[in-house]
């Protein structure tokens, strides 16, 4: 799977949905050479922050792993 192998990830407009997070779910869990996961969130205040400590408990398969959250694309 080339999952594996991906070192940065850029996700613009992702969202709380049960696809969005299904989706960044699945990246932290296989991408075992991530260093960078940059995420731009679809949403605003207390919305981004739930969203945010959701992703942040996600089992990761990287160590060195860095999320990013940014409020623009």
């Amino acid at each position: 799977m080339i999952v594996r192998n991906l070192r940065e990830i850029r996700m613009e407009y992702i969202d709380e949905s049960k696809s969005g997070l299904d989706l960044v779910k699945l990246l932290l869990k296989k991408a075992q050479m991530l260093e960078m996961m940059t995420i731009v969130p679809s949403m605003d205040g207390l919305e981004q922050a739930k969203f945010r400590r959701r992703v942040l408990k996600f089992r990761k398969a990287s160590r060195n792993v860095n999320i990013q959250f940014c409020a623009t694309a």
